[in-house]
């Protein structure tokens, strides 16, 4: 029978990078991951039939790079990427600091660079299951912990979980365009007594699914499993309240009880616990788009237990909760550059609770209780 780790390298090389005969693998990972590297290494030659680049990283720079499972010296550039990201402990928090980009990174605060054209080459980010990660999540985390959440999300128990991976992406991508067909230009998002709030897309954005396409057109999804569809907003018009459904973590400290106040894309007013308030002013001083909303995303699989007790921390994994609204910059595939999208050196996602709410627009429902609304002629 496969290990769970095995499952898990079989779906990032069949189902999110669609491996193909021929393809050449380059690994970026630290030390420590360096076995699941090669792992990855031996599987992918059965479908490729060639060896693989394993690059070192520390501190951002490679250290150390070899050619492996191959007899001969690999000399074709790389078709397929892979990203194995370390994880370290949080920075000391220190009040009313401007953080530097590196600092914001290592809290899960920066945001995405706009991408002004297609990938090259398909690429995935893959967290791998470890003690540093699971202290992270959690005081009490460690590696069984997150290894339980790598399998919940991706269903590594079942043995389908590749085709269940694959029928997913095909939903995710349907209900894309079920969304953009409907040409929506404002939203109204109403829950009782935990949101109301409305707000303009931005013109000329769309909904964004999870599979991706090179610039030669070729599919892949660098979130490994299919998560929530996003679109950029104007970042001058959402108004209302809204509150957080999930915990979320904030300069590494997690807060479950949040309540914001929007006027013109802007927070008024905030309402947690003191401590919570101080690391939320914090983020919003960052720079003047950090308090602008600029991005909402809606996802239909609502099945994710783990995140409910906790934020995972990788920022795919958290949008499965349901619906969420995004402090800061856009995705980096959501807008286009000089489109009027908020622009800032932070994104925070403030997951709301979905289950009983409702998304609509000119009085046309699209999105209920966790789902996306489908037509159902």
């Amino acid at each position: 029978m496969d290990t769970i780790l095995e499952r898990y390298a079989n779906l990032i090389l069949s189902s999110a990078l669609k491996v193909e005969r021929g393809d050449l693998l380059t690994i970026n990972t630290s030390e420590e991951n360096s076995c699941f590297a090669h792992l990855l290494s031996r599987m992918q030659k059965r479908i490729t039939g060639n060896g693989t680049y394993i690059q070192i990283i520390e501190n951002g720079k490679v250290v150390m790079s070899e050619e492996c499972d191959t007899s001969f010296k690999l000399e074709k550039r790389p078709t397929i990427l892979v990203n194995i990201p370390s994880f370290s402990p949080f920075p000391v928090f220190k009040e009313n600091e401007l953080y530097s980009a590196r600092d914001l990174k290592s809290f899960f605060h920066l945001s995405d660079p706009l991408q002004s054209t297609p990938s090259s080459i398909p690429y995935v980010t893959i967290p791998l299951p470890g003690d540093d990660w699971g202290r992270l999540v959690d005081e009490d985390g460690n590696r069984s912990l997150m290894m339980s959440l790598i399998s919940e999300i991706m269903e590594l128990e079942e043995d389908n979980c590749i085709e269940r991976n694959n029928e997913k992406i095909l939903i995710n991508s349907y209900e894309c365009s079920c969304l953009n067909s409907l040409d929506l230009s404002s939203c109204h998002i109403y829950s009782e007594g935990e949101c109301d709030f409305t707000f303009s897309f931005l013109p000329n954005t769309s909904f964004i699914p999870s599979e991706k396409r090179t610039i030669s057109n070729r599919g892949f999804v660098p979130s490994i499993i299919p998560t929530a569809l996003y679109r950029a907003i104007d970042p001058c018009s959402l108004n209302g309240y809204l509150t957080l459904g999930y915990p979320v973590s904030i300069f590494g400290r997690v807060c479950r009880s949040m309540t914001l106040l929007f006027k013109d894309g802007k927070v008024e007013e905030c309402v947690c616990d003191d401590e919570s308030l101080r690391r939320m002013m914090t983020l919003l001083r960052q720079d003047e788009g950090a308090m602008r909303a600029s991005l909402v995303s809606f996802s239909s699989d609502s099945s994710f237990e783990c995140g409910r007790s906790y934020p995972t921390l990788i920022r795919d994994f958290d949008a499965l909760r349901g619906m969420s609204i995004t402090l800061g910059g856009v995705r980096e595939d959501s807008a286009k550059e000089d489109s009027g999208a908020n622009d800032s050196i932070i994104s925070f996602d403030i997951p709301l609770f979905a289950d009983n709410l409702t998304a609509e627009s000119n009085g046309t429902i699209f999105y209920s209780d966790g789902s996306v609304v489908q037509d159902e002629e």
